[in-house]
Order: C-alpha cells, then structure tokens, then sequence
C-alpha cells in the first residue's frame, strides 16, 4: 500500500494503525498494552523506591518517572482514539491497579489536536519562553510562590510547573498571566480533548488547568469527572452525597502526584508531596474510610471529629508560603473547613469548630490550650516577626461550652535561622 502522505511520525503511524480495521489494528493493540503496562509497571515501582528511600529522587529517577508518566499519557491517547473511531473493541488496554491517571470517561469525541509545524513550533515556544521569564522576574509572583516560581530544569518541567504556579495565585493576578501565555498557544492547546487528565472539581464547566503542549496532553478540572480511584473505593456512596469534598480529595491527589513544589506535612514535619505521595494516599483512604463509617453510626461528636481528621489530611498538602487568598487551592483548603463546620451543624451543634489559623500568636494558642503541642509543626524562621507566628491550621480545634474537646494542629515559627553567608576559615 502506497501512502500519498505519509504522517510525521511514528506515533501518527500507530495512531493509524489502531484505527484500522482487521488483524493489523489487533496486532498493534496487543503490543501496545504490552507496552503501556510494562512502562507503567516501571514508573510505580521507581517511585516506590524513592518513597521508601525517605529522601529526595536521583536524576535517573526523576527522568525515569516524568518519562514514563509521559509514555503513559501518549499510549492511552492512542487507545482513546481507537475508542471514539470505532467505538468499545475488545482488545482495549486492561485497567492497570495503580494506575496514576483518574480514568477519563466516555465523552462525545472532540476535535483532534493538529500540531504545529517546526517554524510555528519555534515562535511558540520562543514566546512561552519569554513568558517564563517575565513570570519567575516578577516580584509580586515572587511574594507568593517563593524566589524560585520555575524550579524546573528544563521547559518541559517549567510547563506544568507554570500553571500549578498560577493555581496559588489570586485568581486575578492568574488570569493576567494565563492571557500573556495565551497570546502564543494555537487554540488546539486549551481545547480539551480525549485523553486529558481529568480533575473533579465542584465548578461549572471545563477549567483548564494545564494546557496540552506540543507532546503531552493537558488537564482540565470539572463537576462530571470521575472521582480519583481511591476515592471512589473509599468513600463508596458518600461521594454523591459529599460531592465538594470528593472533590477536594481527587484535587489534593492530583496535586501532591505533579507539583514538585508541594509539600505533606507529616508527624515528623513538611517533606515533599511527591516523595510522601504513598503515605498520602493511605492517609486519604483511611480518613474518607473512617468519616464514612462514623457518619453511618450515631455518635454525632465522632462524626465532627472524623471530619475534622479529614480536613486536616486534605489541608496537608500545601506550600510554603502559602497558597494567595482568593485562589484555586486556598479555596480548595477553605472548603475542607466549611466542610467540618457544615458537619458540626448537623451531627453535634453543642460543638463550636474552631480554624486556628486566625490566630497570629503560638504561645497565645498554647496559653489558651487549644494546641496541640506533640502534632504541631515548628518551622524555623528566617524573620524575626515570624519566631512564634501562626502560619497555618491543619485540624480545626473542635470547643464544647464546657472547655475543650479536641485541639487543633498547627504550623508555626520556630527558632531562627542564621542566613548570612559564613566567611571561609583563614
């Protein structure tokens, strides 16, 4: 057979392929889920190991990781072609068990990405370069996200890295920079399609969050996605009747698997999401397990207390500084709040849920005894405003008109540290 004109590449040879009907689509099907679960075999079990490591990745396996997340992404691409084609065949790719990427579901098909070609490609990415730039320069994005708003070594870290970045700005000052970008992308970029990562989140319409990029799909946050696995399995029924909170779970899941930034804080302190993400994961499972088992039963304090334990799971997942007020995560961490006091009007109204958080003065807290000094975290500081300071509540304190019924946990400033540079020795 002779092709009058050819596709660009190897993948647009066995997108047709698996498109085509007879024994030649089968046989690349087959070897094609071969592929996907060897590659996703590989990637569960490097980051495994550096879970197990309790220390930072190694270049080989931060590579190892962000390319086999990346094959990942482009296999099913291939296979959710196949299915919008032809509709459901029987040799579409098993359902891996760990599978990082919350199963997208069946949808009407959208218009297919057409890719740029050299010439475009270089004047897109020239412009998003330049963008990057003026983002990681600006002193307003500074004052949110760090000194290092971009800690990506290359710009296919810098992409994803970007647009988690505006998720934990004002959305105003987001939006100001989501247009500059957008000034270079080709529509076909922001257009979600078949094969994105898909997000539930309790909003009307399609967010995106990250754009597709030249090779990699994007991701977009909406009220019909499908709950991460692990929340579906754990939370069973509840998340129809929880649905925000479910939803909050999926996007803490999303979060601490692809921000590098993220921190978990732990019993022992904040570690990066990425390294902790298995911990995480049972920590989530366990806290939706055990607010679904307390809400069936007929103790209304537990329900409040389970609910607040959860709160502080999901609330754990956060950065330093802070996420903005007025953005997507802050939003996000406020409603895991309203959540445990919408749960204290129906199960224990004696109970007052109190977001420690307001407070500005830790020994003040302590005075006042609703910390809780064994659990709290104790950052060292390099301001000497901050020694002492609140920054953060993880777990609401929960108040009863006759004193205290659970404290609260909290991150605050500890000792300070000595920043200035140490002369060498003579």
């Amino acid at each position: 057979m002779t092709l009058s004109n050819p596709p660009a590449s190897l993948e647009d040879l066995l997108h047709d392929a698996a498109l085509h009907d007879g024994p030649l689509a089968r046989v690349v099907a087959d070897q094609l889920t071969r592929l996907l679960v060897a590659v996703d075999e590989i990637s569960y079990g490097t980051s495994i190991d550096v879970a197990r490591a309790q220390g930072a990745a190694r270049p080989d396996q931060e590579a190892t990781m962000a390319l086999g997340n990346a094959l990942v992404h482009r296999l099913k691409g291939l296979f959710a072609g196949r299915r919008e084609a032809a509709g459901p065949v029987p040799d579409q790719p098993p359902k891996v068990t760990h599978q990082v990427v919350p199963t997208v579901a069946e949808k009407p098909r959208a218009t297919a990405t057409v890719r740029p070609g050299a010439v475009e490609r270089g004047r897109i990415d020239e412009g998003i370069q330049q963008v990057f730039q003026d983002f990681a320069e600006s002193p307003q994005v500074r004052a949110v996200l760090g000194a290092d708003p971009l800690p990506g070594r290359t710009p296919v870290q810098d992409w994803p890295a970007f647009h988690l970045g505006l998720l934990r700005l004002h959305r105003d000052q987001a939006e100001h920079w989501r247009a500059k970008l957008s000034r270079y992308l080709p529509v076909e970029f922001t257009r979600p399609v078949r094969g994105w990562t898909e997000v539930l989140a309790d909003i009307e319409g399609k967010q995106v969050l990250i754009p597709a990029s030249h090779d990699h799909p994007g991701t977009v946050a909406w009220r019909d996605a499908p709950p991460h696995d692990i929340v579906g399995t754990a939370f069973g029924e509840r998340v129809q009747q929880h649905r925000r909170i479910a939803g909050i779970a999926s996007q803490m899941l999303w979060l601490a698997r692809e921000d590098r930034t993220a921190q978990y804080a732990t019993q022992g302190g904040l570690v990066p999401a990425q390294r902790a993400y298995t911990e995480f994961q049972r920590d989530v499972r366990e806290g939706l397990t055990a607010y679904r088992s307390a809400e069936s039963g007929t103790d209304g304090r537990i329900t409040v207390l389970r609910a607040a334990q959860l709160a502080e799971v999901l609330r754990s997942v956060l950065h330093q500084p802070v996420a903005a007020p007025g953005s997507w995560w802050a939003d996000a961490r406020a409603e895991a709040m309203t959540f445990v006091r919408d749960t204290g009007s129906a199960y224990a109204p004696q109970l007052k849920v109190k977001d420690l958080g307001i407070r500005t003065s830790y020994p003040e807290l302590r005075g006042s005894r609703e910390a809780d000094p064994e659990s709290d975290i104790r950052l060292p500081v390099t301001d000497p405003a901050d020694s002492g300071r609140i920054f953060d509540c993880l777990r609401p304190a929960l108040l009863e008109p006759s004193g205290i019924y659970r404290s609260g946990r909290v991150i605050y400033g500890g000792d300070l540290v000595d920043t200035r540079e140490r002369r060498p020795s003579s």
